[in-house]
């Protein structure tokens, strides 16, 4: 469980340092930009978003399968700005899809907004009787007891 490395003891798993961290975050938001689209095949999806990054096919396959050791600055502030881009536009999506939602809600709330009267809410044998009829001949076929 436990190892002992100079002179110390020191625990199997260290603590992830700063240069895996960017590993991993330049995984995850690059798999992200390289999630298929309509009917892209993964590898065409990671042509795609290597050419939009501006990194070699091989390099972006070595980022997301976890390959690299280390990424360059400057490739790690082009996969940021390109995912800050997307989720801005994901954003305005969800924002239009709202609007769009909200405003076809009020077209049908307003096209289903009459006046009903107190009358008009009885149906049936109910509307007969409120009328003033004997409600008898709403079932002609039944005889009565």
């Amino acid at each position: 469980m436990f190892r002992q490395k100079f002179g110390r003891v020191v625990p199997k798993r260290l603590k992830m340092t700063s240069a895996t961290d960017t590993v991993h975050e330049a995984q995850f938001k690059l798999r992200e930009l390289a999630r298929p689209m309509c009917s892209d095949t993964r590898e065409a999806s990671l042509h795609r978003v290597a050419r939009v990054v501006g990194l070699s096919i091989s390099q972006a396959q070595r980022i997301v399968y976890a390959k690299c050791k280390r990424i360059d600055a400057h490739v790690l502030d082009n996969i940021r700005a390109n995912y800050a881009a997307l989720e801005a536009k994901a954003e305005r999506m969800a924002d239009d899809m709202e609007a769009i939602a909200r405003s076809k809600l009020q077209k049908i709330e307003a096209d289903n907004a009459v006046d009903i009267e107190p009358d008009e809410n009885v149906s049936g044998v109910g509307r007969k009787l409120a009328a003033g009829g004997s409600g008898q001949d709403q079932y002609p076929n039944q005889e009565n007891d």
